[in-house]
């Protein structure tokens, strides 16, 4: 990425000691080092060059990426990428929007994710004359006020899909700074205008949030497997069945949620978030997210950007 208010954003580089079994971190997936970055395939002043006649003075890094690249910066490739639903460009709408803040269709915590997350995803090889292209469609979904299955525009992955390289892995999608913390904002707004319409038939019940292993709530949206969501598929089949002993947490029907994940679990163990409120985390660790839920609720922290607007904007 060249050009922009992000360009030349630098990748960090992973060493053991920062990331890995050696660091100070001190949880699951750096002591047993579930992500090592990734190796570059030649030192960052020959990045890019031809490597027969560049001579390198440093030796290659292993950056805090997923995807092979020497880059020393952020990289994105949307090019590269599938053209979803036969573009590459955003689909998400206001209607979406709408769609997934509307307490006559979202009922609970998880409806909320299976409307703004990837939960159906179908992929085709279209041939051409000379050269063939995949295809693919994804979507949300949710119940409309019938009971009938409407579709959505997938409000939160698309983006890490269609950008590609480090936008498109989880573990380093946070590199690319720019787009992910105004995405991701904007998911967070989502999330808030459905938690203050539906304020006064959920609040009480923190919005259904997952408090226990137990099946969830399934009254309204009886369907138990989706992508993202309880018996994740994506889980399942990238990690569970990739490695059962190392990913024990990921085999199908034996949890519902992760570790780490219910209403009283802490938020984030391995950096626990300690001074963000007046009042420090009752368990002396960390805020749980019952804890977040009941700070940033509606009524205590109400969502001001809409109503600071004219303020802003120009007359």
């Amino acid at each position: 990425m060249t050009n922009g208010l992000f360009a030349f954003w630098p990748i960090t580089e992973w060493t053991a000691d920062k990331f890995g079994a050696d660091s100070p971190l001190n949880v699951q997936c750096t002591n047993e080092q579930w992500f090592n970055g990734t190796q570059a395939d030649t030192c960052p002043e020959c990045c890019g060059k031809d490597t027969s006649t560049c001579k390198c003075k440093s030796a290659a890094p292993t950056w805090l990426r997923a995807h092979e690249d020497c880059t020393p910066y952020v990289a994105r490739q949307p090019s590269s990428q599938p053209a979803y639903s036969g573009t590459r460009q955003l689909q998400g709408t206001q209607a979406d929007f709408d769609a997934c803040a509307n307490p006559d269709y979202i009922k609970e915590w998880m409806d909320w994710q299976n409307c703004i997350e990837m939960e159906e995803l179908s992929c085709i090889i279209m041939a051409g004359a000379n050269t063939s292209a995949l295809e693919c469609n994804m979507s949300g979904f949710y119940y409309d006020e019938n009971g009938n299955v409407q579709s959505s525009h997938v409000l939160h992955s698309e983006a890490h899909m269609r950008l590609g390289r480090d936008m498109l892995d989880v573990t380093t999608s946070p590199n690319d700074a720019g787009p992910f913390l105004g995405y991701h904002a904007n998911l967070d707004r989502n999330n808030m205008a459905w938690m203050a319409s539906s304020y006064d038939s959920l609040a009480d019940d923190l919005w259904f949030f997952p408090s226990s292993q137990a099946p969830p709530n399934r009254k309204f949206n009886p369907r138990l497997t989706y992508m993202s969501g309880p018996f994740g598929a994506y889980d399942n089949i990238m990690c569970g069945l990739k490695d059962p002993e190392w990913f024990d947490e990921f085999q199908i029907g034996k949890y519902f949620w992760n570790e780490g994940t219910l209403l009283d679990d802490t938020v984030n163990a391995g950096f626990p978030f300690t001074d963000i409120f007046d009042e420090p985390p009752a368990n002396g660790v960390g805020y749980t997210h019952r804890e977040i839920l009941q700070y940033t609720s509606p009524d205590v922290t109400p969502y001001t950007y809409d109503t600071l607007e004219q303020y802003f904007s120009q007359k």
